[in-house]
């Protein structure tokens, strides 16, 4: 039996849980480029966005404003 492979590209996909106000965001660019962002109040030093290239390696992080 064959089973057939699919891939799926998310382009943008938004988390939020309402019980701790914390929302993850997920979201590519047409180049490649992966961004997560993490925000909320729960966060003691801000929001947060962490940035992969377009192979899904690391490229930086950083306070969002």
């Amino acid at each position: 039996m064959q089973v057939s492979q699919k891939i799926v590209i998310i382009r943008e996909q938004v988390i939020d849980d309402y019980t701790t106000g914390l929302r993850i965001e997920f979201k590519a660019d047409k180049d490649g480029e992966v961004r997560v962002r993490l925000s909320g109040r729960m966060l003691p030093f801000g929001n947060r966005e962490i940035v992969f290239d377009k192979d899904g390696e690391y490229a930086g992080a950083g306070t969002l404003v």
